[in-house]
């Protein structure tokens, strides 16, 4: 019905008014003449374009392949011999400036693969087929010299990305990222922002890629007006709470960071983030209780700085009132469950340099691991103990492991007390192990390079 409306009207306006209405239009909507040309340039343009479709149809196509060639296998060396020679061909174009044929070869192969991906019957050959995709893509390139075919590669690229070509082969993206790389002036990031609109779900990788075009082509303005219609974006928040800070414009920044903090659908490191912004606007603004309370919350939550978190809380927590505050937050690390906090509380242990408590919690671990991590702490202090935990530790894991490499491991452990200052143990040890276990020949071999190496 739309179709017969179009119909009637066509047939009732003039070429005056049809010429008219697409040189207006044109002014108005770069994209609309830029596939307006591309349609209808050049009638020549369409038939080579429909001859290397055909090409690639043969090639590409198991069918039309085998009934082309019939003399020859339809396997990757073929189909990659001639997709590679028809590469050839374009640059060979481009090399003689006839931009036109190269294009179309170019176009073609993509517009090829992506059409009978499905029909392909060496999908596993994909890294092959990828370092071809790559090479489409370089001589794509070195068609951006001329003004008409940047264009047009730009709108290509675009739809490209909007359809989904090549999923298969895990390159839809480089289309994306290579119009905005070719991308010129600003009326180009029209149908940029139209694709962006038919788009359901604007990833934030389309988002980076559309800011940076904004700031490429355009004015910081207007890359900081898109960032703030699209501040589900983290990383577009980040920005303008950096931005704000920087201005110090602290209320600005503090209705931005405060806005989804407690949104538990929001990624939980997004929130960690926003509230190490607000601690360094509680900073800036010297509100002590305010820094207090983020500090001492992103360092028993946040993981990924816990150093810088508990400075600031002690230079902001009076000395007298330190202790009770630090006994606080390590009776809540102890309670809680989970890698980070109970990394943290061994930290605390150390840069209180409580080594008692940093011992009891070796003594409840007792893994190779846990003793190595915080050994050269605790040596000093405990050197007699934490050789008597070795020793126990190697014999239970002697035990239950056999091979070379666990012999290995077991001779690294027994270096380690060693150089705890605690010799005598550690010969006393290979020696008891030789005679225990003196069927296994390797571990023998493997105790006696360890007693010649720690004798000399």
């Amino acid at each position: 019905m739309k179709n017969e409306l179009l119909i009637n009207i066509l047939d009732k306006l003039s070429l005056d008014q049809i010429k008219h209405f697409i040189l207006e239009y044109s002014e108005a909507n770069q994209h609309f003449e830029y596939t307006f040309i591309d349609s209808f340039a050049d009638k020549s343009y369409l038939e080579e374009g429909y001859k290397y479709t055909i090409s690639i149809r043969k090639i590409l196509s198991p069918k039309e392949f085998l009934k082309t060639y019939p003399n020859m296998n339809y396997n990757i060396s073929n189909i990659m011999s001639m997709l590679k020679s028809m590469l050839e061909e374009a640059k060979q174009h481009i090399a003689n400036e006839n931009y036109k044929s190269a294009y179309l070869i170019v176009v073609s192969l993509l517009d090829g693969l992506n059409k009978y991906e499905r029909e392909i019957e060496f999908y596993e050959q994909g890294d092959e087929i990828n370092d071809f995709i790559e090479n489409c893509f370089i001589v794509m390139g070195g068609l951006v010299c001329d003004e008409t075919y940047r264009k047009r590669l730009y709108l290509y690229c675009l739809s490209s990305f909007e359809i989904g070509y090549l999923n298969r082969w895990d390159v839809r993206e480089k289309f994306l990222l290579f119009a905005i790389n070719i991308l010129k002036d600003k009326p180009e990031l029209t149908p940029l922002f139209e694709l962006e609109t038919k788009l359901e779900n604007s990833d934030e990788f389309l988002q980076e890629l559309i800011l940076n075009s904004i700031l490429k082509v355009d004015c910081e303005e207007n890359a900081i007006d898109y960032m703030q219609r699209n501040l589900s974006n983290p990383n577009f928040r980040n920005k303008l709470i950096e931005l704000a800070i920087e201005n110090k414009n602290y209320n600005k920044a503090k209705e931005l960071a405060s806005e989804l903090i407690e949104n538990k659908d929001v990624n939980i490191v997004d929130r960690y983030d926003w509230r190490k912004y607000l601690l360094e606007i509680s900073i800036a603004e010297d509100n002590k209780n305010e820094v207090c309370k983020l500090a001492k919350y992103l360092l028993t939550h946040d993981f990924r700085d816990s150093k810088h978190y508990f400075i600031t809380l002690k230079k902001y927590i009076p000395e007298e009132n330190w202790e009770e505050q630090i006994n606080e937050i390590i009776e809540y690390a102890k309670k809680t469950t989970g890698y980070g906090i109970n990394s943290l509380l061994h930290d605390i242990f150390i840069w209180e340099r409580r080594w008692d408590d940093l011992m009891e919690a070796v003594r409840k671990n007792e893994s190779f691991d846990f003793m190595l991590r915080y050994e050269s702490c605790l040596c000093d202090y405990y050197s007699e103990e934490l050789a008597e935990m070795y020793i126990k530790r190697i014999k239970t894991f002697l035990e239950g492991n056999i091979g070379v490499n666990c012999y290995k491991e077991a001779c690294r452990f027994i270096v380690r007390i060693h150089d705890m200052h605690e010799e005598e143990k550690a010969f006393e040890l290979i020696n008891e192990l030789k005679v225990k276990y003196k069927l296994r020949p390797d571990f023998i071999n493997e105790l006696d390079r360890l007693s010649f190496k720690l004798s000399n």
